[in-house]
């Protein structure tokens, strides 16, 4: 219902659609209709009072502030963005029209100020609840600075000071993007394919022809559907480690993580998601 409802306020005969393929794209349109095309009001300040508001909500950890820090030091500028609906008033309390138009806001004025992704996690104890800020300060990095977000998302799974549900976060991120640059193509080949802890969530998500055409031309189809047995796989599996196993009473949990017949239905059934992920509806 947000999206759609987006969509109404920005939607215009002048509109490419094409250009608008999620939620980061809605919201580049509504800032860009009434911030960067507005009449009678200076742009410069209607930006620095939405970053203002953002900052004391993320300094208050809150999702409204009060109204009157904000309308003594932008008497103007208030009043027009109330006007517009991208700030709601009530109780004497001021909040975005949503909270993704406050996640916006945020990391657009994080990248602008060119703060680290990666102190900022830290610092808030790579927390779940900023799992929807990051996201969007990595779409606007990749559209803005397309080289310090491959330098970024490389920090991410290079430091190990960071947790897997973060990295998750960003393997998924890349896998949901329909139209992967040339530099995330190149990530994911250098970080993703060449590690089973990386490959096998990203497998699972990935979508689009895009993707299907890269990892053809990078031969994936043929590693999960002929995959090799391993040495621990093949070593295991021999019938006289399998006594000793037994006597040990260690062979179960080592069939787990030695059989190759398991391994290679997990890479089957991978790639058999993937081509039903990408037949029309």
């Amino acid at each position: 219902p947000n999206h759609l409802d987006l969509f109404c306020k920005v939607y215009n005969t002048q509109i490419d659609l094409n250009n608008i393929r999620n939620v980061h794209d809605l919201y580049n349109e509504l800032w860009n209709q009434n911030i960067t095309c507005a009449t009678m009001q200076d742009t410069g300040k209607l930006k620095d009072c939405l970053f203002a508001i953002a900052d004391l909500m993320h300094q208050s950890q809150s999702l409204e502030v009060s109204c009157k820090s904000i309308s003594v030091q932008y008497p103007a500028q208030l009043p027009y963005l109330l006007s517009k609906g991208l700030i709601i008033e009530e109780a004497d309390q001021l909040q975005f029209l949503h909270q993704s138009f406050y996640d916006y806001v945020f990391a657009k004025t994080f990248v602008e100020s060119g703060k680290s992704l990666l102190h900022y996690i830290i610092a808030n104890h790579q927390s779940f609840y900023i799992r929807s800020s990051v996201k969007m300060i990595l779409s606007f990095l990749k559209q803005q600075k397309e080289k310090d977000y491959i330098k970024t998302i490389t920090r991410l799974f290079t430091s190990g000071k960071i947790r897997f549900h973060i990295r998750l976060l960003v393997i998924y991120y890349i896998a949901f993007e329909t139209n992967p640059t040339v530099s995330e193509k190149n990530f994911v080949k250098r970080v993703f394919l060449k590690s089973d802890i990386y490959f096998h969530p990203f497998m699972e998500a990935v979508q689009g022809v895009e993707w299907f055409n890269f990892l053809q031309s990078e031969n994936i189809a043929n590693r999960l559907l002929y995959p090799k047995p391993t040495f621990i796989e093949t070593y295991f599996n021999k019938t006289a480690h399998k006594r000793l196993l037994r006597r040990l009473n260690i062979h179960r949990e080592i069939d787990k993580k030695s059989s190759f017949t398991l391994r290679r239905d997990l890479y089957h059934n991978i790639w058999r998601a993937f081509l039903l992920r990408l037949m029309p509806d």
